[in-house]
């Protein structure tokens, strides 16, 4: 998980604390500011103990980025005695990025451990760079063995002209630029930082090999462009010129280079909001033949994107609504319920899930008045028993048994212990549904709130089990049907999914966007509906419908062309995985089939709705079907650009943009470059690379061309 606020790294790790002031940048250096909060002198340089340093260095997966001393120079003299242990902590965990940063690189070549040769494979060494004058650092560290060198702009107190040293950058392979950020007064305040200053970097890298990440603006520039973060650290406010944010590509641990070579940098390198905002929306055929209930529904919403976002959470709702019914898939016994993910950054309108939330809402309140005089009467006899015990102890009897106070709605930050004990007296059914992810991660982080297992076990209907020997507890739960809606922002997928690799990452269908800002005219329309009125009373509708299947159990099936015709499907796409994303991703292909298989239970409960009571089987109509495999190749896409932004123990997933570019490739017959070039140009992707892509497509036997200039799709997903 991030430990760390510091968008371009995971974690700090400080083998030393305190430092001593060298040039311009340092002036009002965070750490100072901090220490001195703490009541600590932060000139003075002090040892780490190794307890902490191992603390810090717990939740690290491998490939995740190590910000080393943080809080000091890794090269101040003061920590001279006690390097060679941190070099030899270091040496043993090669499964880390070592990001060192120094402003004193004329120290490091004899700083340097004995085994260092050419440079280790897992550390980055770079300098800080204020202002022009500290320019000659970069000639410094060109001079030292190194297999990742970088530049830190940060803080940019002045306008920089890299050009000069273009020679020398010619072997470094990342920057990272920033303004400053502080106070308007007192000790600790900011400096000016100017948009041409950041632009003008980025301009005259972009023939260069380094790459760039634009960490902030600083705070000058967040009050000049009245940005809502005071460190204008929220890219999708900056201009679109500087919204990048790149990782050097070539030497980071367990990673491979990205196949498509000389690509152009801001197709290959597309920052997180320009991936978000290539994700496909759902097609129009999808929608004009969903069943008459969720169709109403999502025409209440003209825009594509809340369109998709309410289609979505609905289906996600009305999963924990309706597993009742099941279904036998690869042998076993499936239920309806969903996990799904909502991702926008702020202010995309992804809120609009909660009028989905709003169809479970009938069925938990009528828990919850059913609720209310049970646990009013047990109260009565709870009290008149302990009245009782006190006075004739002999004659009171055991306590009366506490009855079961079942719910539909299951608050997200619960402790583990609570969310089993909701689970348990629901009989195992229940749905968790946030409108911000951290409710859920922020639990999950907590020693007593550490239910990732549970979720993941519930997808699955595993059963799930619980002791507490300290009030002697033990909860078992068989066939837990447990269904999860989350919307949240792209950084909050991080802080609840640690990395692609994660068994909870492919439990999720993902809808992801991004999109421009702009005004919604919050004024009545003449003739517009009450939208929660309306919502709750579709979701009386799923009340009653949920009853029936509670009480006849009704089997779904898909019939033995439609199972083929999935087969087919996911072939195809495991064939993409290994082509685009390595085998590490397959995972979600798996588990993308049984999401596909509860979408069309939904699908069709809701199309067999008026007869639902009389049926004890129902079969999917092929135009469900046909609905389902649109919705899942469509998700399949939005899991693919999810999954390129998580950090990655295994192979490293290829870019999602050259995927996305072969989906939208013609499937059937022969096309000329030209046609290419036309998809290229809608992805905002250069004629250049478009030749790239097509090589590397063609190198991997996904295409093939003749000597006309005509390319043919090989295997279509």
């Amino acid at each position: 998980m991030k430990e760390t606020k510091i968008q371009w790294t995971d974690h700090t790790v400080n083998f030393w604390m305190g430092c001593k002031k060298i040039s311009a940048g340092c002036k009002y250096c965070y750490m100072y500011r901090d220490k001195e909060m703490y009541g600590q002198d932060p000139f003075n340089v002090v040892r780490v103990s190794q307890k902490t340093i191992d603390k810090n260095l717990k939740d690290a997966k491998a490939g995740d980025m190590i910000f080393t001393c943080s809080w000091s120079d890794f090269f101040i003299e003061e920590g001279d005695s006690w390097r060679e242990e941190a070099w030899d902590i270091i040496r043993k965990n090669k499964h880390l990025n070592w990001q060192i940063l120094t402003k004193r690189p004329e120290r490091i070549i004899e700083c340097l451990p004995e085994d260092w040769g050419e440079g280790w494979d897992h550390v980055w060494l770079g300098v800080s760079v204020e202002n022009q004058l500290y320019m000659n650092r970069v000639e410094i560290l060109a001079k030292v063995p190194a297999k990742i060198r970088f530049i830190s702009f940060e803080p940019l107190i002045g306008k920089i002209d890299v050009t000069p040293y273009l020679p020398e950058l010619e072997d470094f392979h990342w920057c990272i630029i920033g303004g400053e950020s502080g106070n308007e007064e007192g000790k600790y305040q900011y400096r000016e930082c100017r948009l041409e200053w950041i632009e003008k970097i980025i301009q005259d890298l972009s023939g260069s090999k380094v790459k760039v990440f634009v960490k902030q603006t600083g705070t000058h520039l967040a009050k000049q462009l009245k940005l809502t973060d005071k460190h204008g650290g929220r890219m999708e406010e900056w201009p679109a010129a500087m919204q990048i944010r790149e990782f050097p590509g070539l030497l980071l641990v367990n990673a491979t280079p990205n196949p498509v070579e000389e690509t152009d940098r801001k197709t290959e390198f597309m920052n997180e909001n320009e991936l978000l905002k290539t994700t496909p929306v759902i097609p129009d055929d999808v929608y004009k033949d969903l069943p008459a209930f969720i169709l109403e529904a999502v025409q209440q919403f003209p825009d594509q994107r809340e369109r998709d976002v309410v289609l979505t959470s609905c289906l996600v709702v009305l999963s924990g609504c309706f597993c009742g019914c099941s279904g036998k898939y690869d042998a076993e016994w499936v239920s309806s319920n969903l996990f799904g993910f909502i991702v926008a950054p702020p202010a995309s309108r992804k809120g609009v899930m909660k009028f989905a939330r709003m169809l479970g809402k009938p069925i938990d309140e009528s828990f919850k008045t059913a609720n209310g005089p049970a646990r009013q009467n047990y109260e009565v006899v709870l009290k008149a028993w302990m009245k009782n015990s006190k006075k004739n102890p002999a004659t009171a009897g055991p306590s009366p048994v506490k009855p079961k106070f079942p719910l539909h709605f299951i608050p997200g930050n619960s402790s583990a212990a609570a969310i089993y004990k909701m689970l348990d007296e629901s009989n195992g059914v229940g749905t968790i549904c946030e409108s911000e992810a951290d409710t859920l991660s922020g639990a999950i982080k907590q020693d007593w709130g550490n239910f990732s297992h549970l979720l993941r076990g519930a997808f699955h209907h595993d059963d799930l089990s619980m002791s507490r020997s300290s009030n002697d507890t033990y909860i078992s739960i068989s066939n837990p049907r447990l269904s999860t809606l989350l919307t949240g922002t792209p950084d909050q997928v991080t802080r609840l999914i640690s990395s692609a690799d994660d068994g909870l990452c492919s439990r999720f269908l993902y809808y992801a966007y991004s999109r421009e800002l702009e005004w919604k005219d919050p004024m009545p329309k003449p003739g517009g509906i009450d939208l929660t009125g309306f919502f709750l009373k579709k979701g009386a509708e799923v009340e009653a419908l949920k009853k029936i299947l509670d009480a006849n159990q009704p089997v779904f099936n898909l019939s033995e062309d439609q199972f083929r015709a999935l087969n087919e499907n996911f072939k195809a796409k495991l064939e993409r995985i290994k082509a685009f994303e390595g085998e590490g991703a397959a995972s979600a292909v798996f588990r993308l089939g049984i999401i596909a298989f509860r979408i069309a239970m939904i699908l069709t409960i809701l199309r067999n709705a008026p007869n639902i009571a009389s049926l004890k089987e129902v079969s999917c109509a092929d135009v469900d079907f046909e609905i389902t495999m649109g919705l899942v190749d469509v998700y399949f896409q939005h899991a693919m650009v999810i999954y390129s932004t998580l950090p990655k123990q295994s192979k490293r997933f290829s870019n999602p943009v050259l995927g996305r570019f072969y989906e939208l490739l013609p499937c059937s017959g022969s096309f000329p470059r030209k046609k290419a070039n036309e998809i290229g140009k809608e992805m905002k992707i250069s004629e250049k690379s478009v030749g790239n892509y097509l090589a590397e497509l063609k190198k991997n036997k996904l295409v093939k061309s003749d000597s006309y200039g005509t390319f043919e799709k090989l295997k279509v997903a």
